[in-house]
């Protein structure tokens, strides 16, 4: 098998592009809303194949596991109106969906099942406190679920195919691309983080100009 000759990284250029043109043309929660829900739904795709071909789990095995995301994402997406006069529920979800999404990236075939487990976890929490603080309507949600599973599939893919090119045996391939959709997430992540910081720097309100001096003479 011969690797493809663009290999992973273009999807990470493809994500970059989307990044941009998105926060453009959406307002700030409308993007936040379609970052957290393309992340959970690659999520969804992505810990399933880890663990039912990587580890060899059953699908109820993987399904119980997967509920740490499902759970920590709907439990924080519920509080998050209530906790976000008293914390930043953006800032805070944003750091602990990038802290999860970071693990993720570094796992490999023997990756401990509390550090999955607990990388899910706080990923899953992470990204249902921004969802809960953008408050979106559905259709920019129902979009971002559906490019985050595209180019997270489209990661694995290629990341995967890369891999087995080079030698690498099944489940280590298959471990590779869960990674790379991680760290695509991550950086799709990072532009919505830097949209909402862009945002609110524009609506700071700029200091008053000082009073010219009076004109001499006069």
């Amino acid at each position: 098998m011969q690797a493809e000759p663009w290999g992973p990284g273009w999807p990470a250029l493809a994500l970059a592009g989307a990044c941009l043109g998105v926060s453009r043309a959406l307002p700030t929660p409308a993007f936040l809303a379609a970052t957290a829900a393309g992340c959970v739904a690659a999520l969804l795709f992505l810990a399933p194949e880890y663990f039912q071909l990587v580890r060899d789990l059953s699908g109820l095995r993987s399904g119980i596991l997967l509920l740490c995301v499902t759970l920590a994402a709907v439990t924080s997406w519920a509080l998050s109106g209530r906790v976000a006069r008293r914390i930043p529920t953006v800032e805070l979800g944003v750091v602990c969906a990038a802290i999860g999404l970071a693990v993720l990236i570094a796992i490999d075939v023997h990756t401990q099942y509390a550090v999955l487990i607990g990388a899910l976890a706080l990923a899953g929490a992470g990204l249902g406190l921004v969802a809960g603080a953008a408050r979106a309507e559905l259709t920019p949600v129902l979009a971002g679920a559906a490019l985050g599973l595209a180019i997270a599939g489209a990661a694995f893919q290629l990341a995967q195919a890369d891999e087995r090119a080079s030698g690498a045996t099944f489940q280590q391939a298959l471990a590779a691309g869960v990674s790379w959709g991680a760290a695509l997430m991550l950086a799709l992540l990072a532009g919505a983080a830097l949209a909402v910081w862009q945002d609110r720097r524009a609506a700071r309100p700029k200091p008053a100009s000082s009073a010219a001096p009076p004109a001499v003479g006069s």
